[in-house]
Parts: C-alpha cells; sequence; structure tokens
C-alpha cells in the first residue's frame, strides 16, 4: 500500500508532539527550579558530560610564548629598561655609553635608535660606536651601527674642530724607489682620511723615506708603513707601531692609496688587539673596501685611546 509523503510527515510530526506533551505535562516552565532541582540538574550533567584532558598549558606552542616575552630573547633589555632620564643638554664625553657594556648590543642598539629618532645624533653616533668597539654584536646588529655611523657622521661636525689640535702623530712611508711622486701624494691623501676619520682627534702627519737600490727604475717595489708618535721629551726615542709592508705599483697613485688604506687598517687593528680592551676590529677581506674600513669601522674613541697607547717601547 503506497502512502502519500504528506502523510508520513504529519504523523512523524504528530508523534514528536505527542511524545514531548506526555513528558512534559507535570512541568510547570513558568517557576525557575528550585535548589533541589539545580542540585538534581548539575549531578544527572556530571554524570553525563564528555570527559575531555584538560589543557598542559606548559606545553602550547613554547616558541609563540617565547617570542611574546621578548625580555628572554637575546641581546634584548630587560623588561621595563628604561632609557630616561638621559641628560641630553649637555656636551657628550667620548666614551658616553660605555657603562652600557654589561646590557649587551640589543640595548645599545634600542637606545641608538631611541637617540636617533628624537633628534639627537651626536648621542646617537656614540652609541652606535659603541656597539662597534664595547660589546660583541651580532652581523646585523654591526651592520645595523656601520649604516647609522656612515649617515651621522657626515652630519656632525668633527668632536675637534680645530685639526691642528688633536694628537699629532706621523704616517711614514718607505720604499727603494728613484721618485717618491705618487707614493708621497698617497701618503698624505690616507693621512688626511685618517684625520678626519677620528674627528680630528689625531693629526695625522705624512712622512716619507726614500731610499736608492739596484730595483730603483723599477715602478713595482715592496713599501712598507707604519705609524710613529714624537716623544714629549727630546731625550727619549720616538714610539712606534709595527711595520705593514706590500709590494705595489709606485706610479699608480690610486693604487698606492688603496693599498696604504688596507695596511694602516691592517697594523692599527694588531695594534688596539695587543694594546687596548676595546672589541676586536673584523678581519680585513680582499672584497673590503680599505677606505671605508678606516672611515667606518675604528671608532673615535678607538683612535684617540691608539694613540695614546703609542708609547716608547
Amino acid at each position: 500500500m503506497h502512502i502519500p509523503v504528506r502523510t508520513v510527515v504529519a504523523l512523524s510530526v504528530i508523534a514528536a508532539l505527542t511524545t514531548w506533551f506526555i513528558g512534559t505535562r507535570d512541568m510547570d516552565f513558568a517557576q525557575p527550579p528550585t535548589p533541589k532541582e539545580y542540585i538534581e540538574i548539575t549531578e544527572e550533567w556530571n554524570k553525563s558530560k564528555p570527559r575531555i584532558a584538560p589543557t598542559d598549558t606548559a606545553a602550547v606552542s613554547p616558541l609563540h610564548s617565547s617570542i611574546e616575552n621578548k625580555s628572554s630573547l637575546p641581546g634584548s633589555p630587560k623588561s621595563g629598561a628604561s632609557f630616561l632620564p638621559l641628560d641630553l643638554n649637555r656636551k657628550p664625553s667620548l666614551s658616553e655609553f660605555g657603562t652600557l657594556e654589561g646590557k649587551g648590543a640589543g640595548h645599545l642598539v634600542l637606545l641608538a635608535l631611541h637617540l636617533q629618532s628624537s633628534g639627537q645624533p651626536e648621542f646617537a653616533l656614540l652609541a652606535w660606536e659603541r656597539i662597534l668597539d664595547m660589546v660583541h654584536p651580532s652581523a646585523e646588529q654591526r651592520e645595523m651601527a656601520l649604516s647609522s655611523i656612515r649617515e651621522l657622521k657626515g652630519k656632525i661636525a668633527p668632536w675637534n674642530p680645530n685639526p691642528r689640535g688633536g694628537i699629532t702623530l706621523q704616517l711614514r712611508a718607505g720604499a727603494s724607489i728613484e721618485k717618491g711622486i705618487h707614493l708621497e701624494k698617497a701618503l698624505q691623501a690616507v693621512a688626511k682620511e685618517m684625520s678626519k676619520a677620528s674627528g680630528n682627534i689625531i693629526n695625522m702627519v705624512a712622512q716619507i723615506s726614500l731610499a736608492k737600490s739596484s730595483a730603483s727604475q723599477n715602478s713595482v717595489a715592496p713599501v712598507a708603513i707604519w705609524i710613529s708618535k714624537e716623544s714629549a721629551e727630546e731625550s727619549s726615542p720616538s714610539a712606534e707601531t709595527a711595520l705593514v709592508s706590500f709590494t705595489a705599483d709606485t706610479a699608480n697613485a690610486a693604487a698606492l692609496t688603496s693599498d696604504i688604506q688596507a695596511g694602516v687598517y691592517d697594523l692599527v687593528r694588531a695594534h688596539l688587539a695587543k694594546e687596548t680592551s676595546f672589541s676586536e676590529l673584523p678581519e680585513r677581506s680582499e672584497n673590503s673596501d680599505p677606505g671605508d674600513l678606516l672611515a667606518h669601522y675604528i671608532t673615535r674613541l678607538m683612535w684617540r685611546e691608539f694613540a695614546n697607547s703609542l708609547a716608547p717601547k
């Protein structure tokens, strides 16, 4: 026998309503449950509810937790660290922020960025320099510091406004060649660059010594360079760094300048590592720009202490 679909639907609805009526006809929906009924409902729920293990909060996304807690990241300042109060209405010292060495490179980076964005280029430059000479920055932090130093150095006045009032040093070169015109010109150019890089803290003077040999007619010859400092007492010998020597085309002024820059960086780097407690300067690579190394990698404080550490042996 075929039963129409509408009849089936109607019978299903009637059956559901009948079941509901029988189960609820004695219930009073107008009145809230009594305390006893609340207890009975709760007990019934506790018996029938699904059993789900509690969440292990210690195991939830430890990576996410460590990222949110930025104070736990290497080199980051402690939570709540403040750069203020800073007395910026004064002339800073050349060793400014040196006492923050123990806080690490991350703290100094944030401080330098804060000072730079606050319109304090002099203080910002000193903070960036401390990243290079006082702490051990990552490659990214070092490049960030160098980029800012390149930008800021051209915007502020030299530390010493009187170029001739700096600590006088001699950049010396010796070679066995017939004519030293190009060598002398290159040496003078590098000496000037060194004075400028130091903020005129040092007054570098070029001095050349030539000697004839059987190979004097050749333009390619060994060249030795070193830096000296005259003693304050005439009876005392002058102080000198170790020699750096290289073979160069003494007829090529541009190549000579680059060779001298590289040699100076190497000898200053070696002297600072031996005589001071500064962070070690990075080793020069074949792809390095020696002019950039001299101008920006060696901080002004390093230049001053380099000059002060030169003493007769």
